[in-house]
């Protein structure tokens, strides 16, 4: 359905009208009672997309055509408002969560090591020793 434009005769607003194109020639009335008269327009024109590679197969792609055809043979869809900015939140709340837990990890088993392992590992760390945080997961998880 297009969208169209008219000049409030009562008030002066231009406003915009919502309607199937069998009601073009109807009277149209603004919300203070005014007549709206049309406002004739040039048609809104979409330009094509840039081109881009594809995240998926790598080819270049180059405009809407082919931009639909290879989402569809990657069996993707394109992302709707906010979504990836949702993505990204959602994640870095994980990966805040996950290095929480492995400080809890670290402290509570260092303080299980006897007395003796915990002088040796401070000594080395005050001398300069430096450390390399590898995470793995278990087969299977």
């Amino acid at each position: 359905m297009p969208i169209y434009v008219y000049d409030c005769r009562g008030c002066g607003v231009r406003f915009e009208r919502f309607m199937p194109l069998a009601l073009y020639r109807q009277t149209v009335v603004h919300t203070c009672a005014g007549i709206g008269a049309k406002v004739i327009l040039p048609p809104m024109v979409r330009g094509d997309l840039p081109g881009y590679e594809s995240p998926t197969t790598g080819r270049w792609i180059e405009g809407r055509r082919a931009r639909h055809e290879d989402l569809r043979q990657s069996n993707c869809r394109p992302y709707e408002d906010g979504e990836k900015e949702y993505h990204e939140r959602a994640r870095a709340q994980e990966t805040a969560a996950l290095e929480r837990r492995i400080d809890e990890s670290v402290e509570r088993e260092f303080f299980t090591l006897p007395a003796r392992k915990k002088e040796l590992l401070e000594q080395e760390v005050l001398s300069g020793a430096d450390c390399v945080v590898t995470r793995s997961t278990p087969q299977g998880v």
